[in-house]
């Protein structure tokens, strides 16, 4: 019995390889009436000797069971860029049947996408067969520099497909809606991330094919383990780069790749984790730039935690260029945070303002709703007397010169930690410290620019941006943060 069956699947595997050949002859018939050549494919195909650029790799989908809707997804990657006008493809045979996989993505890059979808009818329980050659189907692969032909065979790269295997009997498991980004670590360099289990269509879920690549640089990358739940994390990533990761249910077939969830690792506070991020270049957190004059109502929330506010008292304030930055021209004006910061006593906080101040008065840079001086908590810097001060509470001031003057744009970090105690910094250089804190008023809802209920005593400031986090950085952070500023705002940070 073994082998009859041997001899059934040798049998077959011959039969397609008779199919793989027919469409080669047929194919190479097609490109010889197109082109002046009489080479195979891959040969000369217009007239440039040994083609410089070659097919390197050819990254075959992962080895499993597919089915109906499932996706072939092929990566052929090569030893230089190149560019394709039209739709190539790889030429399959699935069962007995001729299939095409066919180009989606990669112009441009060392690495092109092909994609075939499974269809009813495309059983084939021994593996299926790929040609040796890209099918040009009447389009164009040349190298991006110079515009030279590419080799298309890619005989001594193929992949083995003998464990790839197709069924649809079994229903694969619906598309994952969607996957989402749930931490990103200290060092940028790890990521991790969830899903929802999508519909198993009868065949319960036993794993999860997660795959994922630098964007626009590299091919798919197979993760090492197959999770059973439904998150995961990927290490060892590049920092200063854009991943995209995609995931599919396994249920004794392979469903579908999600969409991809896009992961930077490129340094914004958004990935230290910031609570609130308010910036005047970006005032609307569209990307779109504010005329110089124009009002603001709401500043907008870049952190990601929709931590948005909007005007509670006074006139509004503009949008102005400052010694060539954007500003937010802090007049009469007194903005409060839409949503509470946090009910409950919170132990850890750090809060950057970089900002010019225009006028030394008696005015808050920004202090919490609390009107008790139990628990008030803000900063003002300078009162009107030259002094910054920090209510952290009222009845647990400190205060010291600032430092400051109404010329130049500073940076200034208010921090409060049960480890660090509290401080007000310039440039970070600490003007101000006092003991531990064993905890903190509560953050709630905060007001910048004015007392905690917008009445008077406004803050008459230039500021550039405002990031509130709930913790305190490390020292690493501290220098990405650092460096960021200096580069975005023109602070010289110390």
């Amino acid at each position: 019995m073994i082998l009859i069956i041997k001899l059934r699947r040798r049998k077959n595997r011959m039969l397609k390889q008779l199919i793989l050949i027919f469409m080669v002859i047929i194919f190479c018939s097609c490109a010889n009436e197109s082109e002046d050549s009489d080479g195979l494919i891959g040969d000369n195909v217009s007239g440039v000797e040994d083609p410089s650029t070659y097919v390197t790799n050819i990254t075959p989908p992962l080895d499993s069971t597919y089915s109906e809707n499932s996706t072939l997804d092929f990566q052929v990657s090569f030893n230089e860029a190149v560019s394709v006008v039209g739709a190539p493809c790889l030429s399959l045979v699935i069962g007995s049947n001729p299939r095409l996989a066919c180009y989606i993505f990669g112009s441009g890059m060392k690495t092109l996408f092909f994609r075939y979808t499974v269809v009813s009818g495309d059983d084939d329980l021994d593996g299926i067969l790929l040609s040796s050659e890209i099918n040009l189907q009447g389009a164009e692969i040349k190298n991006l520099g110079t515009d030279e032909v590419v080799n298309l065979s890619f005989a001594s790269a193929a992949p083995d497909l003998s464990n790839i295997y197709i069924n649809t009997s079994i229903i694969a498991p619906d598309k994952i809606l969607s996957v989402n980004q749930t931490n990103l670590s200290e060092s940028r360099e790890e990521v991790s991330f969830n899903w929802s289990a999508p519909n198993d269509n009868g065949n319960p879920i036993t794993y999860y094919s997660i795959r994922y690549r630098k964007l626009g640089a590299s091919e798919f990358v197979y993760h090492g383990s197959n999770p059973a739940s439904t998150s995961a994390l990927i290490s060892n990533l590049d920092t200063e780069s854009t991943y995209e990761i995609q995931v599919a249910a396994f249920n004794s077939v392979m469903g579908p790749y999600s969409d991809s969830l896009t992961v930077s690792t490129v340094f914004t506070p958004a990935t230290l984790g910031a609570l609130i991020w308010y910036e005047a270049k970006d005032i609307n957190a569209d990307g779109v730039d504010v005329a110089d004059g124009s009002s603001i109502t709401d500043f907008k929330d870049k952190s990601g935690s929709s931590n948005h506010a909007t005007i509670i008292k006074g006139t509004e304030a503009t949008i102005e260029t400052v010694d060539g930055k954007k500003v937010i021209r802090m007049t009469s004006s007194g903005y409060r945070t839409i949503n509470s910061l946090g009910e409950s006593a919170n132990t850890d906080v750090e809060v950057y303002i970089v900002a010019k101040t225009r006028q030394v008065t008696n005015s808050f840079a920004f202090v919490n709703e609390n009107q008790l001086n139990a628990d008030r908590y803000g900063s003002h810097f300078p009162w009107g007397n030259s002094n910054a001060y920090i209510d952290l509470t009222m009845g647990d001031r400190m205060y010291g010169a600032w430092g400051g003057n109404t010329t130049d744009f500073f940076a200034w970090t208010f921090r409060s930690s049960t480890t660090q105690g509290k401080a007000l910094e310039r440039n970070g250089v600490e003007i101000l410290n006092a003991g531990n804190k064993a905890n903190t008023a509560p953050l709630k809802k905060w007001t910048i620019g004015s007392d905690y209920a917008g009445n008077g005593t406004f803050w008459k400031a230039d500021m550039q941006a405002i990031f509130v986090f709930d913790k305190v950085l490390s020292n690493s952070q501290r220098i990405d943060f650092f460096a960021y500023i200096e580069a975005e705002y023109g602070v010289d940070m110390q």
